[in-house]
């Protein structure tokens, strides 16, 4: 028998790989599945894809990197699957995958374990992932069954029914891209919904400012997705309102106040670990204090985040004025206190 040459296999391999990519069916809906494989059922389905999970432990452990050589988050997907950033993912074995507009829907259910597990990870955290997703903690509490419950009614769920089914038939299955109009007011809400936080942004919400950075976005989805519920099938043929948006915007508030809530603990040990690090500097390098001005021009350290590190740690720090000798100009200086 023949020995086939290395082209030749070279040639089988990449044959397999296209009749095992031709194999794959279109899917609606994912759950415990890799990034690679994610991207795949992508390309197979119009681009769209829902991860869903009720017990979202084997889902973030994909996204902590579970599968990743380098142990490292596997969260670019999710990332461009949220902003819809075109991107291609290359593998020796099978030809390139190019995505060119993802559209991808997350909604994972988890014990509140695993979201202190996910906040306290400083490259989800950091990296985008976790400023994406409108996170809250329900903080259910064990209640007696009710002899009088009842289910949902079937003129509740009928109808709720039928209008996914249309959206999906109208919408998902057709592949075709159509734009929602947006009133002038509307949008005129959601700006000033995002300017209202810009002065925070600069100061207290310095440390988690990406994250506020999506209020604003997370609005203009869930009033999309409020428009559809009123208007089903009919949705691209009717201007957003004012009204929508403020419906909207209120939901929004809700989130972020819990979102601040919950990242409290992280930003709390984030500024500790600030203020421990500038401790150490001033005691190796400054230990009769330094300028706010050399610490941002020398060592860049700004003088914002310093303020917060003070305010938070009056036991360890202060700040003081203080005029140089001759005609030199005066400056705040930052100092350790006796004892710290």
């Amino acid at each position: 028998m023949r020995e086939s040459s290395p082209q030749e296999h070279e040639a089988l391999l990449a044959r397999i790989a296209q009749i095992d990519e031709e194999l794959i069916q279109p899917t609606m809906i994912a759950e415990d599945i890799t990034q690679e494989a994610a991207t795949q059922l992508l390309s197979h389905s119009n681009e769209q894809l829902f991860m869903f999970s009720a017990d979202a432990a084997k889902a973030v452990s994909n996204l902590e990197g579970l599968y990743n050589k380098l142990s490292i988050p596997d969260d670019n997907f999710y990332v461009k699957g949220y902003s819809g950033d075109s991107f291609a993912v290359h593998r020796v074995s099978r030809p390139p995958i190019f995505i060119r507009s993802p559209c991808v829907s997350l909604f994972w259910l988890l014990q509140p374990d695993l979201l202190e597990r996910m906040v306290e990870h400083r490259r989800l955290r950091d990296g985008g992932f976790l400023a994406r997703p409108m996170i809250c903690d329900t903080q259910l509490v064990p209640v007696e069954l009710r002899r009088d419950a009842r289910p949902i009614p079937e003129t509740v769920w009928e109808p709720y029914h039928s209008l996914i089914q249309e959206l999906l038939d109208s919408y998902w299955s057709s592949g075709v891209e159509r734009e929602i109009a947006i009133e002038p007011e509307a949008l005129d809400l959601v700006r000033t919904f995002h300017d209202e936080f810009v002065p925070r942004r600069r100061t207290d919400f310095a440390d988690i400012s990406s994250f506020v950075a999506r209020w604003h976005e997370q609005a203009l989805r869930v009033a999309i997705v409020l428009h559809v519920g009123l208007h089903g099938v009919m949705a691209v043929t009717v201007p957003l309102n004012v009204e929508t948006m403020a419906k909207a915007v209120e939901i929004i508030r809700w989130f972020a106040d819990e979102q601040v809530r919950i990242l409290s603990g992280a930003r709390r040990a984030s500024l500790q670990r600030k203020a421990d690090d500038l401790r150490n500097l001033l005691l190796t390098r400054y230990p009769k204090g330094v300028s706010l001005r050399d610490l941002d021009v020398r060592h860049n350290r700004k003088a914002d985040p310093i303020n917060r590190i003070v305010a938070e740690f009056p036991t360890i720090f202060c700040l003081e004025d203080h005029s140089p000798p001759g005609a030199g100009r005066p400056s705040i200086w930052l100092k350790l206190k006796k004892g710290a």
